[in-house]
């Protein structure tokens, strides 16, 4: 169901305000299993109700925080582009912890939590979906000439404008069936790379835009 969805999303004209209100009450997600696990939460006792929100971080929440923090390090040994988008090592990781210290108890903590945890999933999706697009797109046989005709240098560098503008409807988060739309998208995205790699609709249309298909085609070019 979820292709379907992010289709239908993605290619309709002027009704995404009517399909956001349909779908916001619906209960659906798709994830990846290698993001990190969310059983790492710092839960909401009723006891750190009326808990310092110093002692809090210190003590339930220091083990959960350090694990962020690893994963910001580790996203950014990717070296993905632009992804994070902070891109000085550091920056990220001093970013959401920014955030963190911002925190006036541990209730307001932990939405600040749920928020950067979930930002932080959605850029690893996004830097496994564009290694993806980038690995599928080198080893093309005609890879030579496709970089010869494409009016694009940087093969990493467009598969991130790519997945941005697929993305750029979903681009508030502030709502949480927003999040649930993203997260879908993003699984759907992924899953069709992962079971049908080149012969995936969503890798034909990054190809048929790296090499400018409709443009070439409308003027007569030669295509790759």
């Amino acid at each position: 169901m979820v292709p379907f969805i992010c289709d239908f999303f993605f290619n309709s004209n002027g009704m995404e305000l009517d399909f956001l209100r349909a779908l916001g009450s619906q209960p659906w997600i798709c994830s990846f299993d290698n993001v990190g696990d969310s059983s790492s939460l710092p839960t909401l006792e009723s006891e750190s109700i009326t808990e310092s929100i110093g002692t809090y971080r210190n003590g339930a929440a220091a083990e959960s925080e350090a694990l962020v923090y690893q994963r910001i390090r580790t996203l950014e040994d990717q070296h993905f582009y632009n992804i994070p988008p902070q891109n000085n090592e550091g920056e990220y990781a001093n970013l959401v912890r920014s955030h963190f210290d911002q925190a006036l108890s541990v209730h307001h903590y932990l939405e600040i939590w749920d928020k950067e945890y979930q930002e932080l999933t959605f850029l690893e999706q996004k830097g496994e979906i564009q290694n993806q697009l980038h690995q599928l797109m080198l080893s093309e046989q005609r890879i030579d000439h496709i970089m010869e005709l494409s009016p694009y240098s940087d093969v990493r560098k467009e598969a991130y404008h790519f997945l941005q503008d697929k993305l750029e409807p979903l681009s508030s988060l502030e709502h949480s069936f927003q999040r649930d739309l993203m997260e879908g998208c993003l699984g759907s995205f992924m899953q069709q790379l992962n079971e049908g790699g080149r012969e995936s609709d969503f890798y034909g249309e990054f190809y048929r835009h790296f090499t400018d298909e409709e443009f070439r085609r409308g003027v007569g070019l030669p295509l790759p």
